[in-house]
């Protein structure tokens, strides 16, 4: 008769297997094993994670499990040889009166390398000042002994507690990370006030800091690409929208530019329409309007746009140059205030109107005490109601 096996116990023998952290197992409704979820350390690879699984299973219980049922992940942080070793190699406290002050030398291990430093602090006595004065002296220790990049560590609190019928200290500290500043604390128990329980507090809760956010090992998060990405493109446009009021470099016919982007630039030719006070040499880009004229070109001179003088009806128009016979058409309504009919191509029709003002593209007129612009694409005719104007 099979023994009994309960999950908590599979549960609990997975987390011995080299590289496993934690492990979940989900039965079927007759008791078998239908998945597994296990969180490997960041070194064990996903296919080595099964094997190891498998075989522990095959071996301990006699459990055949596929692979495929099997699914890993991975802790996000450092490597565990990656992490530096450190520890307390000396800690001297000195109470004068009214204070106390602490030197603390912590040594930094990693693959045959070695490194010491030493940290001081001075505060008021008191136990609780006591242990914060401690832990600042740990911390600026350990400063010394980080990389340039990781030296943002503080301390955030000090508090000691009873656990376990015995006093413990726990040390937070605040260190950056790539998710911003985090909280991390530190425990040691503190044997009859023994000083050294605070620095391997402080100790513990950097061990536990280096592990989510090595030192040498930037994690570049999704909101930090995003914002690169950002700047990147603020600097970009920021460069383009000073090049206009920037002097534009010249050399003398003789000398040669100093910058070699500024002659590649210089010996390109010109693609794109210049303007008057804008650096040449700035790349301009395919959708950045340089010159009215590429909206509406117009003929020399400006646009053919009707003018009349609506201050003085009746009065004559000074125009000069030739008139075509469209400008004149309109320009004897504009005068003689002669009432119109016009028709358009939707069907919509004004049967009594005044031609007040003519563009290049629009027609205002007045109509039924009111005023209406018409586009001249819209319209179809417009026909005089009393005797026809001159042309």
């Amino acid at each position: 008769m099979p023994r009994e096996i309960l999950a908590e116990d599979i549960e609990r023998f997975l987390t011995t297997v080299d590289g496993v952290v934690s492990a979940r197992l989900l039965t079927s409704p007759s008791g078998e094993v239908d998945q597994i979820y296990i969180t490997a350390e960041d070194a064990t690879e996903g296919r080595a994670a099964r094997r190891s699984v498998v075989a522990a299973l095959m071996t301990a219980y006699g459990i055949p499990i596929e692979p495929g049922r099997i699914q890993v992940t991975h802790l996000r942080g450092a490597r565990a040889a990656e992490v530096p070793d450190l520890k307390v190699v000396r800690v001297e406290e000195t109470a004068s009166g009214a204070e106390v002050s602490a030197r603390v030398q912590v040594a930094w291990e990693r693959a045959g390398e070695r490194r010491t430093g030493t940290g001081q602090a001075r505060g008021p006595a008191g136990t609780a000042h006591r242990l914060r004065t401690l832990a600042a002296a740990a911390i600026d220790a350990v400063r010394a002994v980080l990389e340039p990049a990781q030296r943002r560590v503080t301390l955030h609190q000090a508090a000691l507690v009873d656990s376990m019928d015995q006093p413990v200290v726990l040390i937070g500290i605040s260190a950056p990370t790539p998710r911003g500043p985090e909280i991390f604390i530190g425990a040691a128990p503190q044997p009859e006030g023994e000083p050294q329980a605070a620095v391997n507090a402080v100790l513990d809760a950097v061990a536990k800091w280096m592990l989510q956010a090595p030192a040498g090992h930037p994690e570049t998060s999704p909101e930090g690409n995003r914002r690169a990405r950002l700047e990147a493109m603020r600097h970009f446009v920021r460069s383009g929208a000073k090049a206009p009021l920037e002097a534009p470099v010249r050399q003398t016919p003789g000398g040669s530019p100093a910058d070699p982007e500024a002659e590649a630039l210089d010996a390109a030719p010109a693609t794109e329409p210049s303007m008057a006070g804008r650096d040449d040499r700035v790349p301009m880009l395919s959708d950045i309007v340089i010159d009215p004229q590429e909206i509406r070109p117009e003929q020399a001179g400006g646009a053919a746009v009707m003018a009349h003088d609506v201050s003085r009806p009746g009065g004559a128009s000074a125009r000069t140059g030739r008139q075509s016979g469209e400008d004149g058409f309109y320009l004897a309504l504009l005068e003689a205030r002669t009432p119109v009919r016009i028709r358009c191509r939707d069907g919509y029709e004004i049967a009594h109107a005044v031609l007040r003002d003519v563009g290049t593209e629009t027609l205002l007129v007045e109509a039924e005490g009111g005023t209406e612009l018409l586009y001249k694409h819209a319209v179809i005719s417009i026909r005089p109601r009393g005797a026809s104007p001159g042309v």
